[in-house]
């Protein structure tokens, strides 16, 4: 059952100066309610300038916003503070339909503020369960969205939780930390910093987006490293067959020429691969090309990790070329693999005494190879 009431209240003897009151309860196994005043009614039939304070409560939860709303068909430069707070974030995410999956109270606080011929401040602060969360940015209006600043910090003891009241389940349990700071002015980007800590893992990244969204003549970086993949892997619930420290690197940058290049990096116990190239379609990435190397200590545990058995447990060295194309990714030329059969004294590797030339067709999601002696 719902019951609202609505009142005026005369702020002159003018009957048209009055401030519209709303007020309704549901009577529900859980207390909920809200209570508003809004005005004035000229202002509210105007659509514009009109003044909005609002108390509501949900369960145990409470929110209060008081603000000024500029023009409701065309909202640019509002004014608005608030507060949150509950004694349970569960008590929230149940409302929301989004079960049980926080501990901890709720305190959040924010304001967004129009400066006299500048721009809108933002400030939101405080913590959602065990999340602890810092926003501070600045806009020229809501509708460009032109001039915008942003720095967010956030961090809590398990990412795996909050990940799942956005519908992602596959992050375990794992603490992190969140840092981001980006400008977006005349439809460039620019990604100041952005680092992400979880899984012991540590995620840095960079970039300058000229034509956001897209990534034509952009210069994008990107870097992942930490002590132990299989925790990463656990965490993430990603595959694989590595152990130990990793690293991952991607680098895109423009050439004098406009060519758009791309570098990428990694690093496990089972080898190094490394792929370069140029990038063909900015949207689609359609036409991009790349040459790739891959080094291994063990050819045995880079080849048993992707389910090929006898292969001999020798270093090894195998290099490429591969296009994208509307059929998925294609070989280019022969892929060349190198066996190495001893080290010498000096520790370096000799010559290999079997060299393969592969010439590899992708049909289905298949590679086909046939082997030149």
């Amino acid at each position: 059952m719902i019951t609202l009431r609505l009142a005026s209240e005369a702020r002159s003897p003018h009957s048209r100066d009055c401030r519209p009151r709303v007020s309704s309860s549901f009577h529900h196994e859980l207390h909920r309610g809200i209570d508003g005043e809004f005005g004035t009614w000229d202002a509210l039939l105007a659509g514009r300038d009109f003044d909005v304070d609002v108390d509501a409560a949900l369960d145990t939860f409470t929110l209060s916003a008081r603000g000024r709303v500029d023009d409701i068909a065309d909202l640019r430069r509002p004014e608005f503070e608030f507060t949150a707070s509950g004694p349970d974030v569960d008590d929230l995410t149940r409302l929301l339909g989004l079960g049980e999956e926080g501990e901890g109270d709720i305190r959040l606080s924010g304001t967004l503020e129009p400066v006299a011929d500048g721009p809108l401040i933002l400030k939101v602060e405080g913590n959602l369960g065990l999340t602890e969360i810092d926003v501070i940015g600045e806009v020229a209006d809501l509708q460009s969205l032109q001039r915008l600043k942003l720095q967010a910090n956030a961090s809590g003891p398990d990412l795996g939780r909050v990940l799942r009241l956005t519908g992602i389940h596959q992050v375990r349990e794992s603490p992190f930390m969140l840092k981001f700071d980006g400008e977006m002015e005349d439809g460039r980007f620019d990604v100041r910093e952005a680092t992400m800590v979880f899984a012991d893992a540590r995620i840095e990244g960079k970039a300058r987006f000229p034509k956001f969204p897209s990534i034509d003549d952009a210069v994008i970086s990107l870097q992942i490293e930490g002590p132990d993949i299989e925790r990463f892997r656990f965490v993430t619930g990603m595959p694989g067959a590595a152990t130990g420290p990793f690293s991952l690197g991607l680098t895109i940058d423009v050439r004098e020429d406009g060519v758009e290049v791309l570098e990428f990096v990694t690093k496990t116990s089972l080898g190094e691969l490394r792929a370069d190239g140029s990038i063909g379609d900015p949207d689609t990435l359609l036409g991009t090309d790349v040459n790739v190397r891959v080094r291994t200590e063990s050819l045995a545990k880079l080849a048993g990790a992707y389910g090929i058995d006898e292969m001999p447990d020798k270093p090894a060295r195998l290099s490429g070329a591969a296009q994208y194309t509307d059929a998925g990714i294609r070989t280019k030329g022969p892929v060349s693999l190198v066996i190495m059969t001893h080290t010498a004294p000096e520790g370096a590797m000799s010559q290999a005494l079997q060299t393969i030339d592969r010439h590899a067709s992708v049909h289905g999601g298949s590679i086909r190879m046939r082997v030149r002696d």
